[in-house]
């Protein structure tokens, strides 16, 4: 048919053409067909995207020109979650997942305490190789001390080589089979085990990795290696790899580097170079910006994912850094708490009645969950249970209700203190709080426009109130701006709730009933009340034979007489008693009296610093003993100012409203060792008179390391007394405060409307 065909249209020069596409199609189905034969087939786990490398010969080398080639990584995207990009890792799965070998170069003991107290009871396990000749404890449950490595001589430093070199044949010969992932490092890195999901994600169980800091070695075939300040990264499959060719490696030239040993070790061997992909998992912050909270807790802070940071400067940089992550897996897992309650809570509204008059849900919709630990079923069922809320706190009367304060840019307006608003920039407290809730704000809006990114513009006003069941609640409104497109801005309110956290142990509790505390007291013309003073310190004190010493600070030489024969007699009466004078030099100050009397003390005394018109109960000096911690805390307590007995009605309780007020503006009575007074450079002695140093005292304290305990403290009463405030002050600021402060002291609101109110009676005139 086809002859036919083409003979009839020869003229027309088609036959040729004919002839020629059938023997190019032969052709060409051959040479597709044959393909087949040399064609390789992927397993079916490949449809699951698990890529395995192809086994190696032990003669076999990699060609270092394709070495990311043989990483193998998975080709689909790295899942990102939520909270700060760090995910969860199971209990299970963090039991056979890391394994940490540290080198130390610097204190054994200061690095073994916290690392181990830190993140070394997140990892599977940590192994501390030290000298042969060194003298330290065992290590815990989770951590094992040891003594492989050759000593280095008197001074510390990081190991060589051949150390190391042992120390991945121990590692090679015991874990190579028990352990998903083994790094490399120095006592002076932080591990944060929760980072290493995404590594994992992007890696096969059987991928070469080899992984780290880069760094490039110079030399006739350049390569990059893995510095070990933040440690080195090897897989299971490349520690396998590099076990095997470790004898190859003992031939090599030493290095004096054993990170650069290993580099060269590694691409001579297994052609491979550190892997750049993964490096910016290892961050070295040449900075220390590690150290500041506000780097840290910044959105999208270069730490959130990291897996380890060097340098870690001290323990407490180590203890931050612990906090920081241990929050930010704290967070993930009450996103998922908060996410299930309300799950649950949605769910249970459309459960049926009967259902819900059951044991298992309440019909406050609230799940009742056995305790897990084996019991008896009758014992479980109804004793052993507890109950999980997932509904807000719900005030029983006006008193539990918590009533929302309302602000705006600049302020806080609240009826909890005496001023009706307090400045947020002033407050630094009010202001990282609002700020953080705007930056969760931020993410709700986000989540509302997806995928349009949006960005704070400016707050308008909001409100904000606790709730005691669930942690800070805001209603914000604000403007937000796209961040691309049209830049569009637009209004939105949010409503967010700042959960609580859990306990966290800060300190160990001081408890010393038997510490001496130094009483320093100012006098200055008030003789007959430093006796009313020492009538109540030789009662609270003297009689009871409490561990004090009354140090008198007098200025004038009238009142130092008197008050010396009443100091002689109570030694008289009281052999134990302490009480020391001493003689005020130059112009009176309560400043250079505090200063004096400080000076007459030894530097690890605990000394509260008191005024004459103080009544001392003596619970007051066992919490002055606790709340006080040398280099540590600083005990400022409030006390309770009685008002004028003229405004004051009859009442035998001492601390009430109409009795008198707690003075929080105050900052003259405090608790202080004299070691730390004298750290942050003790009162301001130019300040004259009364007023003005204790509050310059504070700021100091506040601005030291020293933390601040300020409470009301019922064992402080401060009695009344006529106050004249000095007309020819030369401090304006001193005399506003005298005058503010003998206008609290004077009564309470209603008794001396009363007051007034009784003259306007019997004086209409004044009316």
């Amino acid at each position: 048919m086809a002859n036919i065909f083409c003979w009839r249209n020869l003229r027309q020069g088609r036959c040729l053409v004919l002839l020629f596409g059938y023997a190019l199609g032969i052709v060409l189905g051959c040479a597709i067909t044959l393909t087949f034969d040399f064609r390789h087939v992927e397993p079916a786990s490949a449809v699951n995207v698990k890529r395995e490398l192809i086994p190696l010969s032990n003669d076999e080398v990699i060609d270092s020109t394709h070495s990311p080639s043989h990483h193998r990584l998975r080709a689909e995207a790295p899942h990102v979650p939520a909270s700060h990009g760090i995910h969860s890792i199971s209990e299970h799965h963090l039991k056979n997942l890391l394994y940490v070998g540290v080198l130390p170069t610097d204190d054994i003991k200061l690095s073994i305490d916290s690392i181990s107290h830190t993140w070394g009871q997140t990892v599977s396990k940590l192994a501390i190789f030290l000298p042969k000749d060194t003298q330290v404890e065992s290590g815990s449950d989770n951590t094992q001390i040891l003594k492989v490595l050759e000593p280095s001589g008197d001074a510390l430093g990081p190991p060589m080589w051949p150390s190391v070199l042992n120390v991945i044949e121990y590692i090679y010969d015991n874990h190579r089979s028990q352990y998903k992932w083994f790094l490399l490092s120095s006592e002076r890195v932080y591990v944060n085990i929760y980072a290493l999901h995404e590594i994992s994600d992007n890696a096969g169980p059987r991928d070469i990795v080899y992984t780290g800091h880069m760094s490039l070695e110079a030399g006739e075939t350049p390569s990059h290696y893995c510095k070990s300040d933040a440690g080195v990264l090897l897989s299971q499959e490349g520690l396998v790899k590099l076990g095997s060719k470790l004898k190859d490696c003992a031939k090599m030239n030493s290095d004096p580097s054993w990170d650069s040993w290993l580099g060269k070790c590694i691409n001579q061997t297994l052609g491979l170079s550190c892997f750049k992909i993964f490096s910016k998992h290892f961050v070295v912050d040449k900075l220390r910006t590690s150290r500041s909270p506000d780097e840290l807790w910044k959105p999208n802070s270069i730490f959130s994912k990291a897996l380890s940071i060097f340098p870690v400067v001290s323990s407490e940089h180590m203890y931050t850094l612990h906090y920081y992550y241990s929050s930010i897996e704290l967070k993930r897992s009450m996103d998922r708490v908060s996410y299930f309650n309300s799950l649950m809570s949605d769910t249970c509204q459309e459960l049926p009645q009967n259902i819900l008059q059951t044991d298992v849900v309440q019909s406050d919709c609230s799940a009742v969950i056995p305790d897990e630990k084996e019991e008896e079923p009758e014992k479980a069922n109804s004793e052993i249970k507890q109950r999980v809320p997932l509904r807000r706190f719900k005030p029983a009367n006006k008193f539990q209700y918590q009533h929302w304060r309302y602000f705006d840019p600049f302020y806080l307006y609240t009826d909890d203190t005496l001023e009706p608003y307090v400045s947020v920039k002033a407050f630094k407290y009010y202001s990282l709080e609002l700020k953080r809730a705007i930056q969760e704000a931020v993410h709700v809006v986000n989540k509302r426009h997806h995928p349009v990114r949006v960005k704070f513009k400016r707050l308008h006003n909001g409100y904000v109130r606790h709730d005691p069941l669930q942690g800070n609640e805001y209603i914000i409104d604000a403007t937000f701006m796209e961040r691309r497109r049209g830049r569009r801005m637009f209004n939105e309110r949010v409503r967010i709730l700042r959960p609580l956290a859990s306990n966290f142990i800060l300190q160990s509790s001081k408890n010393d009933k038997d510490e001496k505390v130094h009483i320093v007291v100012p006098i200055s013309d008030v003789t007959h009340r430093c006796f009313e003073f020492l009538g109540m310190f030789a009662n609270v004190s003297l009689a009871t034979k409490e561990a004090t010493h009354l140090v008198l600070v007098v200025f004038g030489d009238k009142d130092l007489i008197e008050i010396e024969e009443k100091v002689d007699m109570y030694k008289k009466t009281y052999a134990e008693a302490e009480i020391s004078i001493v003689k005020g030099v130059g112009t009176f100050s309560r400043a250079k009296a505090l200063d004096q009397g400080m000076k007459s003390l030894e530097s690890g005394d605990l000394t509260f610093f008191c005024d004459v018109d103080m009544t001392i109960e003596r619970p007051f000096l066992d919490r002055c003993r606790r709340n006080t911690v040398e280099g540590r805390m600083v005990y400022y307590p409030e006390v309770f100012k009685l008002y004028n007995p003229k405004f004051v009605p009859v009442n035998n309780r001492k601390i009430s409203r109409k009795q008198g007020h707690w003075v929080n503006y105050g900052y003259g009575m405090l608790c202080i060792y004299k070691s730390d007074y004298d750290a942050i450079g003790g009162l301001n002695t130019e300040m004259l008179g009364w007023g003005g140093e204790d509050v310059d005292f504070f700021e100091k304290v506040l601005k030291s390391k020293l933390e601040v305990l300020q409470s009301p403290d019922t064992g402080l009463i401060h009695r009344w007394h006529p106050n004249v405030c000095a007309q020819d002050t030369t401090n304006k600021y001193n005399r506003e405060s005298c005058i503010k402060s003998r206008a609290e002291a004077l009564g309470d609101k209603t008794e001396l409307a009363r007051y007034i109110y009784d003259i306007m009676e019997k004086h209409p005139e004044l009316t």
